[in-house]
Formats: C-alpha cells, structure tokens, sequence
C-alpha cells in the first residue's frame, strides 16, 4: 500500500511539473529586490529571499517572456515543463545572463539570436553606408534561425517560434532593410507633424512640445516587446521630471481597439503623455519616421529637429547617458 500511494505522489508531482515553469534566478548587484516575469496579459512577481535569490513555480503560456528588476530588462523563453536557474549580473544583464537545466538549450540559443539581431542593428546605427552589409548580417541570422527550427532536441513549442520568426523575418526582409537603411539618415531632421488622441481628452500636436526635449516611445498593446521597455520609460520620466524634457508615447493600434489602448493605458498608470495615432504603421509620421517595429524610441530637440532618429530603448544605460548630456 506505501508503495502504491508513494508512486501515485511521485506520478502526481511529475504531472505537476509538466504543466508548470519552476524558475530560480540570481542576480548579482541587483536594482531591486524585485524581479517581474511578464508576458502581454501575465504577469508575475518575485520577491528577493534572504539570500538574495528569486524563486518561483507558475503555470503560463508558452512563449517570450520579459524579466525586469529594477530598469533593467531582458527577454527569455518559457514554457511549462521547464526547469531553468538563471545567474546574471546587473551590470550587464543582458550580456551575463546564463543559463542551466531543462530550458536552458532553448534560451541559449534565443539569446544567440536576440543578440544577432541586435548586432545587426547596431552596425546600421554605427554608420554602414550600404545596404550590402546589413543584407550580410540579416542573411546570416536567417540561415541560424532555419537550422534551429530543425532541431529536434529543441522543444517542439520553441520550434514553433523560431519558425514563425523565420517567416515573419523573410517575408519582412526587403522592407525591413530599406526601413534600416532609412532610418541611418532621420538625424538632423525635423519631427514630422501630427495631431492625434490625447489620453487626458483632446488632440496633441508637435507644437504643444516645442522648446522642450521630447523622448517618444512608439509602442502597442499588442506588442510583447513594448511592455519591459515602457515599465524602464516610465521610471525615467520620474527621474526626469524636473527637467526640460516632455516623454511622449504614440500607440500605434488600431482605432478600433481605441478603448484597449485607453484602458491599458489606465490600468497601467502609464507616464507621460499619451498618444494614439490614427493609421497605424501606415500613419504619414510613421512611414516618415520608418517604423517597421514596435517599440522604437526617438529624441527629439527643442527646435523640432530629430536628434536621434534610433535612441536605445530605456532599460539601457547608454539612453540615460545621451538624455544627461543634452540636459546638463
């Protein structure tokens, strides 16, 4: 009999197991004894114990997930089933984080490719003058993403993925690199005009922000990706707040989810101010401005001309450094 109801235990906790995400993450010199997990609609939070470690054990969808502790913030993969301990530095989150046990071959290689195309991107902020040299590295990050779909010693979910990356990214290619290509040469020119929903009631337009800074963060609700990055926004407009900068969000969703974008928007206790824009990607601003991707932040001078037409994204350190030295 004990041993009839000891392997009805140990059948009950490997169901269990299978149908949840048991996490344990360190982070040395951490920004907050917090750490979010998140990913659209889910969320969960982790509280620091007494060694300094984040543990948890939840049930979620299989798919991205954001990490945020403090400002910092970095995209993983999850699905139920994995067992992951992650070690990180939180002077470098993104580039220190490693990775052990079930899961960790999956978020191994989403790092890779995160960092590929991250790379990619930056050679074109850097200053490539052609769009030969971009195609050479998104054309590399292609051939990486068919072979892992392959990979049968890869989750059949994480397969998933990288196959629907694979399609979005070579059916986006061409306009994808003439929106890079474009995006090298915003510098230096003016903010295109709008007029578009104000959150607070009203229309806003360029005119309002003038002789102030202005740091726009172009997001959606749909986006998984504008989350970690409007969480690490709204905590630099508490930190700028007294000086002569405006921060400035434009959704980018449909009208038709207006009462979406204006309940997240409320529900969040979003910063700033906060915009919808009235056609999508295919908004005049937005096609000026070459945005294919969501979340993109731009700043802005006080003269309406564009200072830096790709900034990074809030959770970097290198955006704080650029606003400080146009504010000091």
């Amino acid at each position: 009999m004990k041993n009839i109801l000891l392997l009805l235990f140990l059948t009950v906790q490997t169901l269990c197991a299978q149908h949840q995400i048991k996490l344990s993450v360190t982070i040395q010199d951490r920004k907050s004894d917090t750490l979010y997990v998140g990913q659209n609609d889910f969320k969960q939070i982790l509280v620091a114990g007494s060694k300094g470690n984040f543990n948890g054990v939840f049930a979620g969808p299989a798919g991205k997930y954001y990490l945020v502790n403090g400002t910092d913030h970095v995209d993983v993969y999850f699905e139920n089933g994995f067992d992951l301990t992650i070690t990180a530095d939180g002077k470098d989150l993104k580039k220190s984080m490693a990775f052990k046990g079930r899961g960790a071959k999956e978020n191994i290689l989403f790092a890779r490719q995160k960092a590929n195309s991250l790379a990619t991107e930056m050679d074109i902020a850097d200053g490539i003058e052609d769009l030969v040299s971009f195609t050479k590295g998104s054309e590399k990050r292609l051939k990486q993403l068919r072979e892992a779909a392959k990979d049968k010693a890869l989750t059949a979910g994480f397969r998933k993925l990288i196959a629907e990356d694979l399609w979005h990214d070579e059916h986006n290619f061409p306009t994808m690199s003439q929106y890079q290509f474009k995006r090298q040469h915003l510098n230096g020119k003016p903010l295109p005009d709008f007029s578009y929903t104000n959150h607070d009631g009203g229309t806003a337009t360029k005119q309002d922000f003038r002789g102030k800074y202005i740091l726009i963060d172009i997001w959606a609700t749909w986006s998984r990706r504008s989350y970690p990055e409007g969480a690490a926004f709204d905590m630099l407009e508490l930190e700028y707040r007294n000086k002569n900068i405006a921060f400035l969000s434009i959704s980018i969703d449909r009208m038709e989810d207006l009462r979406r974008w204006k309940e997240t928007v409320t529900a969040r206790e979003l910063a700033g101010v906060q915009l919808i824009c009235d056609k999508e990607f295919e908004s005049e601003m937005m096609k000026e401005l070459a945005v294919d991707l969501v979340p993109r932040f731009i700043i802005v001078g006080p003269d309406g001309i564009i200072i830096d037409g790709n900034a990074p994204g809030p959770s970097s350190p290198a955006l704080a450094e650029e606003l400080d030295k146009l504010l000091n």
